[in-house]
């Protein structure tokens, strides 16, 4: 997999990054979180409240 989640093709929406994160590993999921985070902090914490429940089924958010 790419280091970035757009595979470099810019910016994609957040279904698009929940829909990425389903099918990757526990591991791949946190390293991702952990990127998005370090990359845009406020989108970050808007994609936590938007996506909270759907997360905390991934394990992410607790």
């Amino acid at each position: 997999m790419n280091d970035r989640l757009d595979g470099g093709f810019g910016d994609i929406d957040n279904l698009s990054i929940l829909i990425l994160l389903e099918q990757m590993s526990p591991d791949e999921r946190k390293k991702a979180m952990e990127d998005l985070k370090k990359e845009d902090l406020v989108a970050f914490e808007e994609f936590c409240q938007d996506y909270s429940e759907e997360l905390k089924k991934l394990e992410l958010l607790y």
